[in-house]
């Protein structure tokens, strides 16, 4: 889910392209050197579904367990019981460089790993009517 948010369907390195900006993400090259208020690269470097701030800031935890490429959702990464196993970040933070900060690379870390520079991004499911539909 996080990578589809971030890249679109086209497969592209940052939400907002192929080439890096640093203008529309806070990274290392930025020089703000420490986090910013959401929304602050929006809309410039939103993702095409219009998810702000996908790219630098802090890494997202998401629900994801380590696990090798390629995705398959039935190889047990969603489990929500496995209680401490790593799990994947992504996005990178103002502290790393855009090598790091961008739709592809993820990292892992356990989930008690407390870090000022690892969030997470609240996800809202659409309300759906009684016959299914949005």
């Amino acid at each position: 889910e996080w990578e589809k948010a971030a890249r679109g369907t086209d497969g592209r390195e940052y939400p907002w392209g192929n080439e890096f900006d640093q203008s529309k993400c806070n990274t290392r090259e930025g020089g703000m050197n420490n986090s910013t208020p959401v929304g602050i690269y929006s809309p410039q470097g939103d993702s095409p579904y219009g998810c702000a701030d996908m790219i630098g800031n802090v890494f997202e935890w998401t629900h994801s367990a380590k696990r090798d490429y390629p995705y398959t959702i039935n190889d047990g990464r969603e489990n929500d019981a496995l209680e401490n196993l790593s799990r994947i970040i992504r996005g990178g933070a103002w502290v790393g460089s855009h090598d790091l900060a961008n739709c592809i690379n993820r990292y892992a870390y356990e989930p008690n790993h407390i870090s000022s520079v690892i969030g997470f991004r609240v996800a809202l499911a659409p309300i759906l009517n009684e016959n299914n539909d949005q």
